[in-house]
């Protein structure tokens, strides 16, 4: 059989031109292009027709296998193809929108078990099942070293992706306390393979159900493989404590703290022994000849005209390049976006062409550094988008995209106004879902990313379900920026409203939750904000910036027991992984704080402040304040006057404090011995940093002039506020 295949993971065998295992009988001839293969030259999304002449004269192929598309743009015109051609969708839980766009291009799609379920289920005819990952035995192997470390799990730490893996990983690492743990990331090569000799147990957890590479890699390392129990192929590979060891959401800490015991040393190495007995013959080489099994029935029935046309075929031709074109645009390979970007200039020019042809410009302009060329890319970009909205005011994608165009523009102000717009026509019941048609823009593989392709992956794309999801993500993603915005602009209140919307359409995503948190945290609202910073670290454990602002709001608000034992959770995590040792020292930093702060609140008897905003370029306000306080003041009992200078006024505070003892001992002729306490409060306050001023006194006294107060900070602390009159009348009281 000749097989053509694109993308693929690297096979020694294929590499070398060597018989696959099991099939040393056949007539196979395979040649392959991308990811470091070099039998065909290749160009990111050729035509087709040129890739077949990039084969040696006279060979064509019987099958073409393109390996994820989601991830590499598919030829031109491949639906012409005359041979069988195979999609393998490796990730097709961020392949969503490739599978509606290029899905039905191919005769037969290959995914994982659940892979396989999702693609039947949105119609398509012919799919197989193949474990797509394995390991490399020229690579992934036994080699003398001591297995020194108890638990590893080395893998993409992109959390915005791995979100679930993420709260298993901190559970993992916090067992540093106990075990030597090394929960890391971009280790590659031998350094990758020392790691996992040196294990004792690889803790695994999959992404979609699958038998991830780790699993292979793990036990061809010799390692005992720690799994999830409800994984629907672990069971097809290994059995459960004789050659792997499965765990659940209840016995995780107890089967490792068994399998770590000496006394059960010898079990765990009988089960690591079997589990690198059995990987072995399932190296990439055995997968894919496993594959090529499986797809030969269908070569032939292509070769007899046994197969049905491919559906894609079916569809109208602009339909077919604005499919490709997204599939492109999905793949991240800027060499195609300009190619593609002309192609849509060519035939009818429809509203649609013009909306992709706005979101490609903008996205090669993103990636360029700050140049003419992306300036231009940048404006033509926007002329497509208003050329797109000029003919259909109501393409909500397209205005979608030419709001974020704007603020990648710089033009913050005009897609602010986009924005608007766009929120209004989500939140309108008249919303269709063909106003959500097409790319969005940009394309990060952030979070907003991963839930637009769950969308497309759980719901029918088009039906009122897939809308109302849709929609929901992408309101979550301007109420997030708006949040941002916001807060940047010191309008905490505006900031929390925008924040709750946000969590409200991305119920459990930590980064929503911990925008709340310290949007609520500078309006002078810590209680709440404790709340959604404890929500942020569960639901995203590696927020690291939600952990330190959290433990520094426990110990302003001088509670430094519940600052140090949250820094025992936060510090297990890090010493269990080296990946985030560049933080350290900051949360050391906070542990001496809050260590220190619990010293001084064992010695230090408690002391009433009250604080004070004056006018100081009015002498007579800020006198009458101390005029005001001295007279209320009782040697040996007296409360502490706080007084805020802004260092924005250019006060000197030694020049300050000398006008106020002068005022105190000439005009109100007191002694030097029994002056009141008075303190200067002039460092710089950072706006969402204001609410600490409120939470150290006891109350706030105000002059008819005073500047700087902030009324509804004084509100939120629960702080009572008081004139000078109410002062006098509390001191004759």
């Amino acid at each position: 059989m000749n097989v053509l295949v694109g993308h693929t993971n690297r096979i020694p065998e294929v590499m070398t031109h060597r018989p696959l295992p099991g099939r040393e009988n056949k007539p196979d001839q395979i040649l392959a292009f991308g990811n470091g293969y070099a039998h065909v030259r290749h160009t990111p999304g050729m035509p087709w027709k040129t890739l077949l002449s990039c084969c040696p004269a006279g060979w064509s192929p019987d099958v073409y296998i393109h390996w994820s598309p989601e991830y590499n743009a598919v030829p031109e015109g491949l639906e012409r193809a005359a041979c069988l051609t195979v999609g393998v969708f490796g990730d097709w839980n961020l392949g969503g929108r490739a599978i509606h766009a290029v899905g039905e291009l191919f005769d037969v799609l290959v995914a994982d078990r659940n892979g396989t379920q999702l693609l039947r289920q949105k119609g398509f005819p012919h799919v197989l099942y193949a474990p797509l990952w394995a390991f490399d035995p020229q690579m992934h192997r036994r080699i003398p070293c001591e297995r020194d470390l108890d638990i590893v799990m080395i893998g993409s730490f992109n959390h915005a992706v791995q979100w679930e893996r993420a709260r298993w990983l901190a559970r993992v690492a916090k067992l540093s306390r106990y075990y030597r743990v090394v929960v890391t990331s971009g280790v590659y090569g031998e350094e990758y393979v020392r790691l996992l000799n040196r294990a004792k147990i690889v803790f695994n957890r999959s992404i979609r159900g699958e038998l991830n590479m780790r699993t292979f890699e793990a036990t061809a390392c010799g390692a005992l493989l720690f799994y999830e129990r409800e994984n629907p192929e672990i069971r097809d590979l290994f059995v459960d404590r004789e050659e792997c060891v499965l765990y659940g959401e209840e016995d995780l800490e107890d089967l490792l703290a068994y399998y770590l015991a000496p006394v059960n040393a010898a079990e765990r190495e009988r089960i690591a022994q079997a589990g690198w007995i059995k990987v072995q013959s399932h190296t990439y080489a055995h997968h894919f000849s496993a594959l090529l099994d499986q797809i030969e029935p269908f070569v032939e029935a292509k070769r007899n005209g046994a197969m049905p046309p491919r559906r894609f075929t079916e569809r109208p031709p602009e339909e077919q390049r604005l499919c490709r074109a997204h599939q492109w645009y999905l793949s991240c390979n800027h060499e195609t976006y300009e190619r593609m970007e002309q192609e849509l200039r060519t035939g009818t020019d429809s509203v649609d062409a013009a909306h992709f042809r706005g979101v490609l410009l903008a996205e090669r302009a993103c990636h360029l550094p700050a140049t003419p060329t992306r300036y231009t890319l940048f404006e033509n970009a926007h002329q497509e988008l208003l050329r797109a909205l000029a003919a259909d005011p109501d393409y909500t994608m397209a205005r979608h995209n030419l709001g974020w165009l704007l603020y990648h523009m710089g033009r913050t102000n005009e897609g602010d106004a986009e924005l608007r717009n766009v929120v209004q026509q989500l939140e309108s019941p008249r919303l269709t879902s063909r106003q959500l048609r097409g790319p969005c823009f940009p394309r990060e593989f952030d979070t907003c990313d991963v839930l637009i392709e769950q969308v497309w992956n759980h719901f029918c794309p088009g039906t009122d379900a897939w809308k109302d999801a849709l929609r929901q993500v992408l309101l979550g993603q301007i109420y997030l920026k708006w949040t941002q915005a916001c807060f940047q602009q010191a309008d905490f209140e505006a900031a929390i409203r925008h924040a709750k919307q946000a969590v409200t359409c991305w119920p459990g995503n930590g980064a929503a939750q911990y925008h709340l948190a310290r949007a609520l945290r500078a309006a002078g609202r810590p209680e709440e904000a404790l709340v959604a910073y404890q929500q942020a670290v569960a639901a995203s454990p590696f927020l690291l910036e939600a952990w330190q602002e959290q433990i520094q709001l426990l110990i302003d608000l001088q509670r430094p027991g519940q600052a140090i034992e949250q820094l025992g959770d936060i510090l297990a995590i890090l010493d269990g992984s080296p990946y985030y040792a560049g933080a350290r020292p900051a949360f050391d930093h906070l542990h001496a704080t809050a260590l220190q702060s619990q010293q001084r609140a064992k010695r230090e008897p408690p002391i009433t402040r009250w604080i004070a905003f004056a006018d100081w370029s009015l002498p007579e306000d800020w006198q009458a304040l101390l005029r005001g306080f001295a007279e209320t003041s009782v040697p040996g009992d007296a409360p502490m006057l706080l007084l805020r200078i802004d260092p924005e006024h250019c006060l000197n505070g030694l020049q300050v404090l000398e006008q106020i003892r002068s005022f105190l001992t000439q005009s109100r002729e007191l002694s030097e011995t029994v002056l009141p306490r008075v303190t200067l409060i002039c460092q710089p306050v950072a706006p969402q940093d204001q609410w600490k001023l409120y939470r150290l006194a006891s109350a706030v006294i105000v002059t008819p002039r005073a500047t700087g107060y902030h009324p509804d900070l004084a509100r939120n602390a629960g702080v009572p506020v008081w004139t000078l009159q109410d002062m006098r009348q509390r001191h004759a009281a």
